[in-house]
């Protein structure tokens, strides 16, 4: 199976409670298409990883999606 690798940047996150982490994520037109493609296209439920310099993590969890 193929990994594909979707790079963002700026990000927002929030801290909810001490075990949630929620990101604001805005992309418009072809990014937000796109994107949404990518992520129909997985056969498993959406994995996100954090990139920092200090601790990357792996984080599973529920992602949705407010399209206007």
């Amino acid at each position: 199976m193929t990994m594909s690798r979707v790079f963002l940047s700026d990000l927002n996150t929030r801290k909810c409670s001490s075990s949630d982490e929620y990101v604001t994520l805005s992309l418009f037109d072809c990014q937000a298409i796109s994107f949404h493609k990518k992520l129909e296209s997985m056969r498993d439920d959406p994995k996100v990883v954090v990139d920092t310099n200090i601790n990357p993590k792996m984080i599973g969890g529920t992602l949705l999606f407010y399209v206007v």
